[in-house]
Parts: C-alpha cells; sequence; structure tokens
C-alpha cells in the first residue's frame, strides 16, 4: 500500500504527475519571504506613520523592531496617548524605549511620560490609566509594555 504523506496530494490516479511537497519548493520558500516582508513593511509602515508623530523614540531601531515583533502593541499604543491625556492633560512627552536585560536574551518596553505634575497626581493618574487600559480591547498587550512616569 502507498504510504502517501499528508501534507502530499494523495490522487487515486496514477496515470497523473506527483505533486512536489510544498515545504521543499523554492515557490513556497520565496512567496513566504515575501508575505513575511510585506507584512513587516506594514507593520513597519504604521509604526512610522503613527507611532512616530505621537511617541519619541529612544533607541529607535531596537524599540521599532521589539514593536514589530510584538505586533499586537501598535492598537495599544495608538490608544493609549487618547487614555493618557484624560489623566495627564498638560504632559510634556511621551516616550518609548526598548530596555534590553543583560542577564536575559530579551528586555522590556517602557512608555515613559514626561510631566511636571506631583507624585501624589502620577500615582493616581497611573492607576487610573492601568485600569483603563486593563478593561480596554487591547490589554492582550498591556504585560508587553511598562508605564512610567519622568519627572521634568
Amino acid at each position: 500500500m502507498d504510504q502517501t504523506p499528508v501534507y502530499e496530494l494523495v490522487s487515486l490516479d496514477k496515470s497523473r504527475p506527483s505533486y512536489e511537497k510544498l515545504s521543499d519548493s523554492n515557490k513556497f520558500v520565496n512567496k513566504m519571504k515575501e508575505i513575511t516582508k510585506e507584512y513587516l513593511n506594514y507593520n513597519k509602515n504604521q509604526i512610522n506613520k503613527e507611532l512616530h508623530p505621537i511617541y519619541y523614540f529612544n533607541n529607535q531601531q531596537e524599540t521599532e523592531e521589539y514593536i514589530l515583533y510584538h505586533d499586537d502593541l501598535i492598537p495599544l499604543l495608538k490608544v493609549a496617548p487618547k487614555i493618557i491625556d484624560k489623566y495627564f492633560p498638560e504632559k510634556e512627552q511621551l516616550i518609548l524605549e526598548y530596555v534590553p536585560d543583560s542577564e536575559f536574551d530579551y528586555g522590556e518596553l517602557f512608555l515613559y511620560i514626561k510631566t511636571n505634575c506631583t507624585a501624589d497626581e502620577a500615582i493616581t493618574n497611573m492607576k487610573n490609566i492601568n485600569q483603563d487600559l486593563f478593561y480596554s480591547e487591547y490589554s492582550k498587550a498591556l504585560p508587553k509594555v511598562i508605564i512610567y512616569v519622568k519627572f521634568s
């Protein structure tokens, strides 16, 4: 009995030509590379068009790469400024920074809110921001970003 792998087209008609394994196909590999490139370019364009006007990027390349790798952050980072504005209307700047961890092979993304409010106001406002983001539709991405206040 012919033991045809599942990922090949199984045909009872032996007169038809056999199909090559999809994973062995150069066409398939090239198509997957093209799709991946288009996908990354689309997300890169979103970062440039929608996030750069809002945020200042520290260590820009690493920060962008982290966001590209965790692309579910893009919608969260687009909506976060609206929520932050509710509690920090007089903020000076929003800063994104990827900070590598020397002990591990990964790091963390920080969103800094630069402001001149008091520490007590900042604590209250941060609780409100975290609560609003936690109950938003983008809450699954929330553990991938740490939000801090930077005092000017």
